[in-house]
């Protein structure tokens, strides 16, 4: 599965396509979609396997997504 079918924001896509980066790791397919939606996440992975873009684009694609935080808004 590529990145641009996870739903992912246009200019996260355009930074992962610069890094070559286009096929997500099994990891990735399956937290990404899950992270969006706002569920809650428990996962393990080999080291190496992705998790950190896992854990990292959701958040990002949310930051982009949202209005501006608020001083009292959790933040990652």
């Amino acid at each position: 599965m590529q990145f641009k079918d996870l739903g992912l924001d246009n200019r996260l896509l355009k930074n992962l396509s610069h890094y070559d980066f286009h096929k997500a790791t099994e990891i990735q397919r399956k937290a990404i979609p899950v992270s969006i939606a706002g569920k809650d996440l428990l996962a393990s992975s080999k080291t190496g396997s992705g998790k950190t873009l896992a854990f990292v684009l959701p958040m990002l694609h949310k930051s982009l997504k949202n209005k501006s935080f608020s001083a009292r808004d959790p933040r990652g």
